[in-house]
């Protein structure tokens, strides 16, 4: 598989465990990279989070906020 298109790097960390005679073996490569970078809410998630912000209580179970959220839109 190409990873020209990924931003991180295989690393293949230190000997592991052992005596200082018998240092142990390598063990495997792992790829390592950046955590992803938060992105941009859109105006529907703006408008949602507006929505529930509004509109739901403390305790509320899930089927419930999805019911007011439901509300709001009309639907």
């Amino acid at each position: 598989m190409a990873l020209k298109t990924k931003s991180g790097f295989w690393v293949k960390h230190g000997r592991r465990g052992g005596t200082s005679g018998f240092p142990g073996s390598y063990g495997g490569y792992i790829y390592e990279r950046a955590a992803p970078q938060d992105y941009p809410k859109t105006s529907q998630q703006g408008k949602i989070g507006k929505c529930a912000r509004d509109n739901v209580k403390k305790g509320m179970s899930g089927t419930a906020i999805h019911e007011a959220i439901r509300k709001c839109w009309g639907k």
